[in-house]
C-alpha cells in the first residue's frame, strides 16, 4: 500500500508503509525497526540520495499529513531514521526537526505526545547540533509544559531534561547563545501559568550552575518577573524561585555587576510591595552594595540615586496607607520606609519638591500595626522636622524662630498632626501613644517636644482629650529614662530655663489637676501643690481622677521621688509638702493607695507638734524663681477648671 500526498512515490516498501500507519502502536514500532534497518543498509552502501528521499518523504508526506495515523507513523519513522544515521544525522536535521516541532501544536494530544517522544530520540542523536533550533524547541516546550494532557506534560519533561543536558554540554562553545536565550526568557518571564513559571525557573537554575554561562549578569532583565513569580500560589515554585534568587544574591557583588545596580535598584523600589520575605533580603543586599559603591565613587552613586523612581515610592507608600492592613505585610511597609529614610538622609533634595505629599503619607503611617515601621516613620519625620533638612527657613514660624531654633515649620506640623491622630484614634493614643512619644524623645530634644505639645494643648478645646494627653505626657515625664535630664532640670529648679519650662508645662498641665500637683511636687513647689490640693474640693471627684491620684501615690513610693520622701523628715522646712500629701489622703477613699500614703505619713516625725510651733521656712529662692507669679498660675488653674465645668454642662445638655 502506497501512501502519497504528492506525486512522489513512497520510497518505503508497501508492507512497511502499511504497518507504519496502523492504529496500533506496536505495529508502528515494528515498522520503525524496519525503517531503521533500511536506512542503515543505505548508509553502509553510501546511498545518501535514497536516505534523503526517505527522510523527506516521511517528513512531508507523513508527519505533515492531515491524517492522524500518518502523523504518528511519520514521527516514529523520523526517530528511527535519526537513530540509524547516528553522527550522519546532522546532514538531514533540516528535515528531521522542523516537521516534528510542527506537531507540538497539533490538536490531538497523542500526536503531541509522540512528537515529544520523536524529538527526544532525534535530540539524543544530534546533541549539540540541534541547538540551531533551540529557540523553536524552547518555545514549544514552554507551551507543552502546561499542556492539559498529563502524558504530554510528562513527555515534554523528558525532552526538557535532555535539552538542558545538551545545553550544559555545549555551554563553552558558540552553539548556545545566552543573549538569544535571554530574549526568549524576557518574553516569557511574565507568564501567569504555574507550570510555565516552574519551567522557566528550572532553566535559570540549571544555567546558573554552569561556570561558562554568566546568567546573573542578566539579573536586571529577570528580577521584575522573578518577583512576580515569588507571589505564585504554588509553594514548590516559590521555593524554587527563592532558591534561585538566593544564589543570585551570592553572585551580584561581582565588580562587573555595578553597571546593573541602577536597574536593579529601580526594580526593587517598584517591587517594595512584594509580600515575600526574600524581597527584604534582596533590598538589604542591594543597600549594602550601593553603600559600598558610595565609598568608592561618590559622584557615580549620587547620579545613581538621583534616578530612583521617587514617584513610584510615593505611589507605593500611598497604597499601603489606604489598603487594609491584612494585605500589607510588615516586610513591605518596613522596606518602603527604609528606602525613604535612606533618601531623606542621603539625597534630601529628591524629596523637597514632593515633601507635602510625602508628609501626609508619613503621618498616616504612624498608625501602622508594626512597631518597627512606626519607629522608622518617626525617624523620617524627625529628620524632616530638623533645620538640618534642606528646607527654606525664611518663612519659618516666628514662635519657632524664637523658641525652637533647631526646627523648621514641619516640626510644628508634625506635633500638631500627631496630636490630631491621637485625638481621632483612642486605641493608638492609649496603646502606643506613650512609646511613640518616648521614641521621639530619643530622636529629638525632649524639652522641645514637651514645650511644643504643651503649647498646642494649651489651646485645646476638647477637655477630655486634653486631660488624657496631659496624663500620658506627665507619666512619661515622671517615669521614662528618655526624660531623665528633663526631670532633673525641673527637680533642681535653679535655672531660668527650668523656670520657663515649668510655667510652660504648668499652664497645660492644669487640664489635669493631679498632673499639675505632680509637676509642683517634682519641682519642689510644695506650697503651690498644697494650694492646688485645697482646690480639689471645688472639682468633681471622678473615678478617673481617683485613679490618677492612685498612680501619683505609687510614684511617690518609687525611686523617682526619693528626695521628696526625705524632705518629709524636714517638717519645719516642708510643712506645705506634708499638708499637700495629707490633703490627697483626705480625698482618697480607704483603698490600697490610701493606706500606702497613710503609712508613709505616719513616718513623719512629730508632725503635729512641729507644725503648731513653727512657721513655714521656704526653700532658698533665687531672684529669677521669685519672678514666677504663682498667684497668677493659681488663677489660671481655676479658669481652666471652670472652662472644663462649662464644657461638661454643655455636653450634658447636648446629649439630652
Amino acid at each position: 500500500m502506497s501512501v502519497t500526498i504528492s506525486n512522489v512515490p513512497d520510497p518505503l516498501p508497501p508492507a512497511v508503509t502499511k504497518l507504519l500507519i496502523d492504529k496500533l502502536y506496536e505495529k508502528r514500532k515494528t515498522a520503525a525497526l524496519d525503517v531503521e534497518k533500511i536506512i542503515k543498509d543505505n548508509l553502509s552502501s553510501g546511498n545518501h540520495p535514497e536516505i534523503e528521499k526517505i527522510v523527506k518523504y516521511l517528513s512531508n508526506n507523513y508527519v505533515l499529513s492531515q491524517n492522524q495515523n500518518n502523523k504518528k507513523g511519520g514521527l516514529i519513522g523520523l526517530a528511527a531514521c535519526a537513530i540509524a544515521l547516528g553522527k550522519e544525522a546532522v546532514k538531514y536535521r533540516s528535515d528531521l526537526v522542523p516537521s516534528v516541532l510542527a506537531c507540538f501544536s497539533d490538536p490531538d494530544s497523542r500526536v503531541r505526545y509522540y512528537a515529544c517522544e520523536s524529538l527526544y530520540n532525534i535530540v539524543k542523536v544530534l546533541r549539540g547540533n540541534v541547538l540551531i533550533y533551540f529557540n523553536e524547541i524552547f518555545d514549544g516546550l514552554c507551551k507543552l509544559c502546561c499542556d492539559t494532557d498529563l502524558n504530554v506534560r510528562n513527555g515534554a519533561e523528558l525532552l526538557d531534561r535532555l535539552l538542558k543536558d545538551t545545553v550544559t554540554e555545549n555551554s563553552s562553545n558558540e552553539r548556545f547563545d545566552i543573549i538569544v536565550f535571554m530574549q526568549l526568557l524576557r518574553e516569557r518571564i511574565y507568564a501567569k501559568n504555574s507550570f510555565v513559571r516552574q519551567f522557566l525557573v528550572s532553566w535559570l537554575k540549571v544555567l546558573d550552575t554552569e561556570p561558562n554561562i554568566n546568567i546573573v549578569f542578566h539579573i536586571s532583565d529577570l528580577l521584575d518577573g522573578l518577583f512576580q513569580i515569588l507571589d505564585d500560589s504554588n509553594s514548590e515554585i516559590k521555593r524554587m524561585c527563592e532558591s534561585l534568587l538566593g544564589d543570585f544574591l551570592k553572585e551580584i557583588s561581582n565588580p562587573q555587576m555595578k553597571s546593573k545596580y541602577e536597574l536593579m535598584v529601580n526594580i526593587i523600589l517598584i517591587h517594595c510591595g512584594n509580600t515575600n520575605e526574600l524581597s527584604r533580603i534582596i533590598n538589604s543586599k542591594l543597600w549594602a552594595l550601593i553603600e559600598n559603591l558610595s565609598q568608592e565613587k561618590k559622584e557615580e552613586t549620587k547620579t545613581l540615586i538621583n534616578k530612583i523612581a521617587v514617584d513610584k515610592l510615593i505611589e507605593t507608600l500611598s497604597r499601603f496607607t489606604i489598603t487594609p492592613s491584612e494585605t500589607n505585610t510588615v516586610t513591605t511597609t518596613i522596606e518602603s520606609l527604609r528606602w525613604f529614610l535612606h533618601l531623606v538622609n542621603k539625597q534630601p533634595e529628591l524629596i523637597l519638591s514632593q515633601i507635602n505629599s510625602f508628609f501626609a503619607i508619613l503621618i498616616a503611617f504612624l498608625s501602622d500595626s508594626s512597631k518597627e515601621a512606626v519607629e522608622l516613620d518617626l525617624k523620617i519625620l524627625a529628620v524632616i522636622s530638623s533645620n538640618t533638612f534642606l528646607i527654606d527657613t525664611n518663612n519659618q514660624n516666628e514662635n519657632l524662630k524664637a523658641n525652637f531654633a533647631k526646627y523648621n515649620n514641619y516640626f510644628l506640623m508634625f506635633m500638631t498632626e500627631l496630636l490630631d491622630l491621637f485625638r481621632k484614634d483612642q486605641n493608638l493614643r492609649f496603646e502606643k501613644g506613650s512609646s511613640m512619644i518616648r521614641n521621639l524623645c530619643i530622636l529629638l530634644n525632649p524639652e522641645d517636644i514637651f514645650r511644643m505639645f504643651s503649647e498646642i494643648l494649651s489651646k485645646e478645646k476638647d477637655s477630655e482629650f486634653a486631660i488624657s494627653m496631659v496624663d500620658i505626657l506627665n507619666s512619661i515625664l515622671l517615669t521614662s529614662c528618655e526624660c531623665y535630664d528633663l526631670r532633673n532640670s525641673l527637680k533642681d529648679f535653679n535655672t531660668k530655663e527650668s523656670f520657663s519650662l515649668f510655667v510652660c508645662l504648668y499652664k497645660t498641665w492644669c487640664h489635669n489637676p493631679i498632673a499639675a500637683i505632680a509637676l509642683c511636687l517634682l519641682s519642689q513647689n510644695y506650697e503651690h501643690a498644697f494650694n492646688l490640693v485645697n482646690l480639689l474640693g471645688d472639682i468633681e471627684i471622678t473615678l478617673n481622677l481617683l485613679i490618677t491620684i492612685d498612680k501619683l501615690v505609687q510614684l511617690i513610693e518609687s525611686s523617682i521621688f526619693t528626695y521628696l520622701r526625705l524632705h518629709l523628715l524636714q517638717v519645719e522646712q516642708n510643712q506645705y509638702l506634708v499638708r499637700a500629701l495629707y490633703g490627697l489622703l483626705m480625698v482618697l477613699p480607704q483603698s490600697d493607695a490610701f493606706f500606702s500614703l497613710k503609712h508613709r505619713l505616719d513616718c513623719v516625725p512629730n508632725y503635729y507638734n512641729k507644725i503648731s510651733n513653727s512657721t513655714e521656712i521656704k526653700l532658698p529662692s533665687s531672684s529669677d524663681r521669685s519672678k514666677i507669679d504663682f498667684k497668677e498660675l493659681l488663677e489660671h488653674f481655676v479658669k481652666v477648671q471652670e472652662r472644663h465645668k462649662f464644657f461638661k454642662k454643655q455636653n450634658k445638655i447636648l446629649s439630652k
